[in-house]
């Protein structure tokens, strides 16, 4: 269930609380609610009797997306720290730093939570070190999103600390976080855990630097399945380096998405393949732009099953 754009006047915010309460009440077996642009009133009974009426649900999936402040995300600890249900949490458009570091202390457990999506924040060190801990403390989470938050040299040591530790984390995504070269190495490198089976890292400008030291990350990684990379530097000798550590590691069945990287959109990669057919022994597909490559590149490139064209708005799976 969907409640949106909700900003106005104290009286119009008490009628949509005193609605939504009452909606919790006469639906005790909803699973899934989204609440997104509303205000919710940092205090009053029709706040206290809604963080009731959340607590006695049995909602599994929640969204608030532009809800918290400091005020509100107070009661919404509240419900947090009763409920026992929740099996994802998105909590994203915070222009406040500071929630998220007290919000994941009352995610604590939590049985069956495997999903947190804090993507689109502005997040300080200290709620990237609330995330860290968290993810260190509560060893079951598979799914983390964090894309679209800046993410500092600091911010991703922090956050990479707990990618050495965690067993269970199998999808991570990174999209669009500004990361650096020398910031990604400490994010993700041979000392992160091998659990990961999905990575995405779209327009980071890691470059070469940042390419090789997540490739020999993947060559003691043999779980890996989906790997984008959209945008993120590749040259041809970072191209050159991937190709080789594919074709020699563990890997096998790997999806991986290089469209939008200029340095290897150019009508000299089909040189870069020579003759073995290692990536398409070992069930290794690389997705290119078709429209960013000749005729003579894609004739040439035909001939490589490992090769997947795509056009501009169509994915792989």
């Amino acid at each position: 269930m969907n409640f949106q754009d909700f900003k106005s006047q104290t009286p119009i915010m008490k009628f949509f609380q005193q609605k939504l309460t009452l909606i919790l009440a006469t639906l005790p077996e909803l699973k899934e609610l989204e609440i997104s642009n509303v205000d919710i009133l940092p205090q009053g009974m029709e706040t206290l009797h809604l963080i009731k009426a959340l607590t006695n649900s049995k909602i599994e999936k929640l969204s608030l997306n532009s809800v918290l402040t400091k005020y509100s995300s107070f009661y919404f600890s509240e419900y947090l720290a009763k409920t026992k249900n929740l099996v994802e949490i998105q909590c994203t458009g915070l222009s406040e730093v500071g929630i998220v570091s007290s919000f994941v202390l009352y995610l604590k457990n939590h049985p069956n939570l495997v999903s947190l999506n804090f993507s689109n924040n502005v997040l300080s060190t200290g709620d990237c070190e609330g995330i860290s801990e968290f993810l260190q403390s509560e060893n079951k989470i598979k799914y983390l999103n964090l894309s679209n938050v800046k993410m500092t040299t600091e911010s991703c040591n922090t956050i990479g600390l707990a990618l050495r530790k965690v067993t269970c984390l199998e999808t991570i995504l990174f999209n669009n976080c500004q990361i650096t070269p020398e910031a990604f190495n400490f994010l993700l490198n041979r000392n992160t855990a091998t659990c990961l089976k999905r990575i995405e890292l779209n327009n980071n400008k890691i470059g070469d630097m940042g390419i090789a030291g997540m490739f020999t990350y993947l060559k003691g990684n043999p779980n890996v399945k989906y790997l984008s990379i959209h945008a993120c530097g590749m040259t041809l000798q970072s191209f050159f380096v991937m190709k080789m550590v594919l074709g020699t590691s563990l890997l096998k069945d790997v999806e991986v998405h290089l469209e939008n990287n200029v340095g290897i959109e150019t009508n000299d990669l089909p040189q870069q393949f020579g003759m073995d057919n290692l990536l398409e022994q070992k069930g290794i597909k690389l997705y290119l732009l078709k429209d960013r490559f000749s005729d003579k590149a894609i004739e040439e490139l035909k001939g490589k099953k490992e090769i997947v064209f795509v056009t501009i708005g169509k994915k792989g799976k």
